[in-house]
């Protein structure tokens, strides 16, 4: 469990501090950085211990408020899949709407932030299969 989340806590430092990062814009640059606890690996290894996680689950970090900082109060643990949702800014109901006979391609593409690949992936159930 220790190398898995030292490995984390290192991507999230590479994110934060490095300027050679490709994801140091989105990140370093806007001013996302560990604080709190969070600024050692202890302290980080320490909360994520405290959340219960094993180590073997598929879940990656998120932070609650992606404007705000890694510290424990605005970091949780979610799936890969609920991770690509927030990213495109898209909720399950989006999802199944999506996939709805209601759907318009013509009409509604435009209301969301995603590629015609995405909106086709999520369609033809190549991604988010889990949700129904």
């Amino acid at each position: 469990i220790k190398s898995r989340f030292r490995n984390t806590y290192r991507f999230i430092l590479y994110r934060c501090n490095n300027e050679e990062c490709p994801a140091y814009p989105t990140y370093g640059a806007k001013g996302i950085k560990t604080e709190g606890s969070f600024k050692t690996f202890e302290g980080f290894l320490d909360w994520v211990l405290s959340q219960g996680i094993k180590g073997n689950e598929k879940l990656e970090i998120d932070r609650i408020d992606s404007t705000k900082g890694y510290y424990p109060e605005n970091c949780r643990f979610i799936t890969k899949e609920e991770n690509i949702l927030r990213g495109l800014n898209l909720s399950e109901e989006d999802v199944r709407f999506i996939r709805s006979n209601s759907f318009d391609w013509n009409l509604h593409r435009d209301n969301y932030n995603c590629s015609d690949i995405t909106l086709n992936n999520i369609i033809e159930y190549k991604t988010f299969k889990g949700v129904v």
